[in-house]
Order: structure tokens, then sequence, then C-alpha cells
């Protein structure tokens, strides 16, 4: 099967997995009908992952270790979420999308965020430079390796 994201140009080695996070697995009224939007009228046959701030945590202890008390070390769970988005796409590849932004049918993704070791443990001073990743669609393949080039 193509992938619906093929006119993006760069999709061609494109997890197939949509992630979105939260503190937990209930989401506030408001974001539920948006999320709920991702997993019915997202890319046909791709995966939605809904992360938690426990499986965030998780995450990084699978895969990070070394890199846990800073995680643990910043002091706003915002912060933590934020860094953390990095993590899926260098882990796991695919679509990361902010709960509160509707997908539509035909939009065109931004592609080409690809995420290095070296870059996330590097986030405070990335982070500081650029901004926070809010409202990213970030694209890559499962070895975090960019989409585009």
């Amino acid at each position: 099967m193509p992938c619906a994201l093929s006119d993006c140009g760069a999709c061609g080695g494109i997890a197939h997995v949509v992630h979105q996070s939260w503190m937990t697995a209930q989401l506030p009224g408001a974001l539920e009908p948006l999320s709920a939007r991702w997993q019915r009228a997202g890319p046909s046959g791709w995966e939605h992952r809904l992360w938690t701030d426990e499986a965030n945590r998780a995450l990084w202890a699978a895969h990070f270790p070394d890199l846990l008390s800073v995680y643990d070390g910043y002091s706003t769970a915002v912060q933590r979420a934020d860094v953390t988005r990095l993590l899926y796409m260098h882990v796991h590849g695919g679509v990361y999308a902010d709960l509160d932004v509707a997908h539509h049918v035909g939009s065109k993704p931004r592609c080409g965020l690809g995420v290095s070791a070296a870059q996330l443990a590097d986030w405070p001073r990335l982070a500081g430079a650029r901004g926070s990743l809010r409202r990213a669609l970030a694209l890559t393949d499962a070895s975090g390796e960019p989409a585009a080039s």
C-alpha cells in the first residue's frame, strides 16, 4: 500500500504512526474530539499512539537511562513533554501532532525534522535558542534519520 503522505516528497521510510501526548489516558473534553479525528480520519493503516506522562518516563528509562536524571530534572511537565516528542521520532519515527491540532484531510505535513541522540542530550540549549516544538509535525524513519535531505 503506498504511503498516504507520499506527496510530501520524503515519505519513503516514514514509520506509519501518529504520536500524541497528554498527562493521562483521559483527555479533557475539548481535546478528545481532535484526537479522535486523527484516529478516525488520519492516514489509512497508520497506528495512533497516545502517550501519557508515565509512558514518556518509561520510554526514557528504556532507551536513554543515562539521560533520565536530565529528564526528571526539568522543572515543568511541559518541558518533559516537549523533549519527549524528540524521543518519539528518534525511537519510533512517524508523525507527532499536538492534541489541539486537528487533522485536515488533504493537508500536507512539513517533512524533515530528524533527531539524533546528541540533540536529545543538548535539548536545554536547543530549546532556549529555538523555542519549543509545539505544533510541530515531525517525520522520520524509525532510526531517527531525517525524512528529507
